[in-house]
C-alpha cells in the first residue's frame, strides 16, 4: 500500500490517498504506450537519416535527353563525337550520371541563346 497526496480524479489534492495495484498497472500501461510512441518517432528520424535514396548507377537515354533538354538526334551526335561517354547493352544506351553532371556544368558555362535553349556545341 502506497500513500500519496496527489490530486484525485476531481483534481482535488487529498492527503493519504491510497494507490492500488490497479492504479499502478494502469500507469504502467500508459507509460509503455507513451514510450513506444516516442521511441518509434525517434527511430523513424534516425532511420530517415540512415536510409537515403540510392543514387542511380546508370541513366537511360530518355533521362539524359530530359536532363539536358536534347533531341534524340543531338544526343546521338554527342555520343558519336565522344562528348558524352556511354555504354550500350542490348540495344539500350546507358550513361554515367557523373558524366552527365559534367556536361550540365559545361553547358552552364557556355550560356543559352535568346529562346532559352543551350547554345549548340561546336567541336
Amino acid at each position: 500500500m502506497v500513500i500519496t497526496n496527489r490530486p484525485d480524479e476531481s483534481g482535488q489534492r487529498t492527503r493519504n490517498r491510497l494507490i492500488t495495484l490497479d492504479d499502478l498497472q494502469d500507469f504502467k500501461a500508459q507509460l509503455k504506450t507513451e514510450l513506444k510512441v516516442e521511441l518509434l518517432a525517434e527511430l523513424k528520424l534516425v532511420l530517415a537519416d540512415l536510409v537515403k535514396p540510392a543514387e542511380k548507377k546508370w541513366l537511360k537515354s530518355w533521362e539524359v535527353k530530359k536532363l539536358l533538354g536534347l533531341s534524340h538526334g543531338t544526343l546521338q551526335t554527342l555520343r558519336d563525337n565522344g562528348t558524352i561517354p556511354f555504354s550500350k547493352v542490348g540495344g539500350l544506351f546507358y550513361y554515367d550520371p557523373a558524366d552527365i553532371e559534367r556536361e550540365i556544368e559545361r553547358r552552364k558555362s557556355l550560356g543559352r541563346n535568346r529562346s532559352g535553349q543551350f547554345i549548340p556545341l561546336k567541336r
